[in-house]
């Protein structure tokens, strides 16, 4: 027994060593890649980890046995998270560092987020840093309440723009927090549905020019239709794709303005769809963000300054909704639904 007992003492204190390492290069590895986000996005096994380390470490009394048990529990824990982090990590380097990233004239590499929530402001930033400004006029469709939209850090920048917007109380929440750009009249806020009916009057009514530098459009369902309807030109333009959708394939959510997003893969256009939306507008595909949701196009007149290729193929990213928050995505409808 007293042998017996030796044995497993010393198998505890190999395992609390073993714990204590991989604890610690979980931590610095955490804070290297990620800084505080690592806690959130990895927030739940990290508080299970810290519970187990904390019962291991106060339970010396305890049975031994139990307490061998709980160890092997947290070194499979630890472990499961050091794999996740050094899978995103080889995940990043190898998207920075291979393929379509490293050409120099790639934009997906630019994310970066102020106000957007995919990166958007970064890659906006460096089209324009490319290609110049006209006249720094903006127009996004679909801002909720303004705070997190892709114009505005534009907006705060000095341009100019209109935002259209059709729920009441997003409209009313942004007019309160932007006032004083739409006092100095730097930012015009029109509720109402957008949509193919009256796209082009609701432009035209809000002032906005003929031909301009920026247009963001995110209506989920309908996206792709008004884009179509539109005869207001823009320079660049972001889109919202579907990304559960192969971008080889040219398909739509069918039209219907009554309907909003169910929260399913039911919505939009794939990035082939909107390939060929913008190659009839003159404005070709240039990139899109890493987590598969907007897609980029600038005029023709500029396409020397980004990727040859303008194929929805070439440019395609999948949905990575994970970065932003773990579990998310949008699951598949319930219903019958029609593309076309």
């Amino acid at each position: 027994m007293l042998a017996l007992s030796v044995i497993m003492k010393s198998d505890i204190a190999r395992r609390k060593v073993q714990m204590r390492r991989l604890t610690r290069k979980l931590k610095s590895l955490a804070d290297f890649l990620w800084g505080e986000e690592a806690n959130r996005l990895h927030q739940e096994k990290l508080s299970k980890a810290d519970l187990l380390q904390k019962e291991i470490l106060s339970s010396a009394d305890r049975n031994t046995g139990l307490l061998i048990h709980r160890l092997e529990e947290l070194i499979r824990v630890a472990q499961n998270l050091n794999q996740e982090l050094v899978s995103e990590d080889l995940i990043f380097k190898l998207w920075q560092e291979t393929g379509r990233y490293k050409d120099p004239k790639s934009i997906s590499r630019f994310d970066s987020r102020v106000y957007s929530q995919n990166g958007e402001d970064g890659i906006i930033g460096e089209i324009f840093r490319r290609i110049g400004t006209s006249d720094r006029f903006f127009v996004e469709i679909g801002i909720e309440n303004g705070q997190q939209n892709n114009t505005r850090l534009l907006l705060e920048q000095g341009w100019r723009g209109v935002w259209f917007e059709g729920n009441e109380a997003s409209v009313a929440s942004a007019s309160e927090t932007f006032a004083q750009f739409i006092e100095a009249g730097s930012l015009k806020i029109v509720q109402a549905m957008v949509t193919t009916d009256n796209v082009n009057e609701l432009f035209e009514q809000a002032g906005v020019p003929r031909t301009f530098d920026f247009l963001s459009l995110d209506i989920d369902h309908n996206t792709s239709h008004v884009w179509r309807a539109l005869t207001f030109r823009s320079r660049v333009g972001c889109l919202e794709y579907n990304a559960a959708l192969p971008p080889s394939v040219a398909a739509e959510a069918s039209p219907d303005p009554a309907i909003f997003w169910t929260q399913t893969n039911w919505y939009g256009a794939s990035l082939k769809a909107l390939e060929m939306i913008g190659r009839d507008k003159g404005l070709k595909l240039v990139g899109c963000d890493i987590n598969g949701v907007n897609a980029f196009f600038v005029s023709d007149e500029f396409a020397d300054h980004f990727p040859a290729s303008g194929a929805a193929e070439d440019h395609y990213e999948p949905m990575r909704l994970h970065r932003i928050a773990p579990g998310r995505g949008h699951p598949p409808s319930t219903v019958a639904r029609t593309w076309i």
